[in-house]
């Protein structure tokens, strides 16, 4: 069986191999010649780098993203351009996405894990949000959980400055069963958009189903715009009651539950 084509380094990264590909670009995992580390490198796609918008959206996520040196968040390291290509160096996480670790059957996150990982989801909104900078795209598969169990935040790939003039109005941006009602009107994207998100997440892990779900996105659409969510604890026997409120305040966005407030609740129920 012949040999799979070798991928060219890029710059002073060594590719190692292939880790995923996205809507943005590839991601490999590489080996920094000169600092002698293990970093994940993205690279823009081509249909990318021809766009002036998204090739600007991509450089406002290494901006974005750079600017946040939090635990729960993963690190920036670089920023470069090698023929015609723009790159992302970027913290390597060994580990998983939550999508993939909730997709095992075989090795089911218990309750306490599940709140911590949400627990960690929110302080690295927190920190970000005080910055001016809502993720817009917060979904499983762009959680990562390190092998000590830590959550972090990966991809600000469609993040928000809340000081950029550079999304455009009416842009949809997310991931459709995670988006948050303003996300699909077109309407400003707040924290609140993430913290909706956040719920979206938070209910898949209590109940192994979406909150919202449907056969096309015009009637998952419709369903995120009018109708509530079914309590987890009709799904989800035994789960403490105050859990429920939690959800229901995540989706709701009460603007008295700031996501503080939300993180301190959610402590409580360890």
């Amino acid at each position: 069986m012949p040999e799979p084509p070798k991928i060219p380094d890029i710059g002073k990264y060594h590719i190692l191999e292939l880790v995923g590909e996205g809507a943005m670009g590839v991601v490999y995992k590489a080996r920094d010649s000169v600092l002698d580390r293990t970093v994940a490198v993205k690279v823009m796609n081509d249909a990318i780098a021809r766009s002036d918008e998204l090739r600007t959206r991509f450089l406002r996520e290494a901006q974005a993203a750079a600017s946040l040196q939090h635990p729960n968040v993963v690190s920036i390291y670089d920023l470069g351009e090698v023929d015609g290509h723009l790159y992302i160096a970027m913290e390597y996480v060994p580990g998983a996405d939550l999508e993939t670790i909730v997709r095992d059957k075989d090795a089911p996150l218990t309750l306490q894990q599940k709140l911590d990982i949400v627990i960690d989801v929110l302080t690295g909104l927190s920190f970000a949000h005080k910055r001016g900078i809502v993720h817009r795209d917060i979904k499983p598969a762009n959680i990562r959980i390190s092998e000590d169990g830590r959550a972090k935040i990966m991809d600000f790939g469609v993040a928000h400055l809340a000081s950029s003039k550079l999304t455009s109005t009416g842009a949809s941006l997310g991931t459709p069963s995670y988006m948050a009602p303003e996300q699909i009107t077109g309407g400003k994207t707040t924290p609140a958009t993430d913290l909706f998100a956040v719920g979206a997440v938070l209910y898949e892990l209590l109940t192994g189903e979406l909150p919202f779900d449907a056969p096309s996105m015009q009637n998952l659409f419709f369903k995120i715009l009018t109708e509530e969510a079914r309590p987890v604890r009709e799904i989800t026997t035994g789960l403490p009651t105050a859990l429920d409120h939690v959800e229901r305040a995540l989706i709701a966005r009460r603007g008295v539950l700031h996501h503080r407030l939300l993180h301190d609740m959610l402590e409580r129920r360890r």
